[in-house]
């Protein structure tokens, strides 16, 4: 498991360097680990975040893509949370 803490603090890579990786988000809260898909480009690298939906960014290296997609998936994460003060939560379970 190779940690970015150099870049990022609390963002994680898990398992070998492959089109697509885990990255561990920790916040204040907890840490959550999402898959991103890293797609090599002219101009370095994009990557996005399946499960979250328009979460993406890019990098210069694989490494600061993956600190920049944990970046994003945080700022994500914050506006997910401001938008759910705005009604009533609720949860639905979905079975398979």
């Amino acid at each position: 498991m190779a940690v970015l803490t150099d870049l990022v603090p609390g963002a994680v890579v898990a398992g070998p360097l492959l089109p697509e990786h885990v990255v561990q988000v920790k916040g204040a809260e907890n840490a959550m680990k999402y898959k991103v898909v890293l797609k090599r480009s002219d101009e370095g690298y994009s990557i996005s975040c399946p499960g979250l939906p328009g979460c993406w960014s890019q990098g210069d290296t694989e490494s600061e893509a993956l600190a920049n997609v944990a970046d994003a998936i945080r700022e994500y994460q914050a506006v997910r949370d401001e938008l759910l003060k705005e009604g009533e939560i609720r949860e639905v379970e979905v079975v398979n």
